[in-house]
């Protein structure tokens, strides 16, 4: 299984971080609303969702020197750091791109249907 994790800024996103993690059989470990933690996880190799238009602003606007990532294809082939956005206009559009994007990193299966508001929330 690969390894993916999740930062929420807020109640609201870190809930939604902690029912993808839980529906996908992810470690709740992997999971954050540590701003600290989230940017290490982001410096690493691995996937890390920003959950919610807080989690991206708020590690986009701490390290202006990363971009965020609309799916993990566009990820994996950048040599650049930066979080998957997992942000979308509503609280349910958020949850949506997050659980999306993690079963993808997991399965490298696409949904349909999903909300695609990728680069509006910074």
């Amino acid at each position: 299984m690969a390894t993916v994790y999740f930062y929420g800024a807020d109640k609201t996103d870190l809930t939604a971080a902690f029912f993808t993690a839980l529906a996908l059989g992810i470690p709740v470990s992997q999971v954050t609303g540590d701003l600290s933690l989230a940017e290490r996880w982001v410096s690493s190799s691995h996937p890390v969702i920003a959950v919610g238009g807080a989690a991206l602003n708020s590690l986009l606007d701490h390290n202006p020197s990363w971009t965020s990532f609309c799916n993990l294809a566009s990820w994996r082939a950048s040599p650049s750091y930066g979080p998957l956005d997992g942000c979308g206009t509503t609280g349910l559009d958020s949850l949506e791109i997050t659980y999306a994007l993690a079963n993808n990193a997991l399965n490298g299966t696409s949904l349909s249907g999903i909300p695609t508001q990728c680069g509006t929330c910074h």
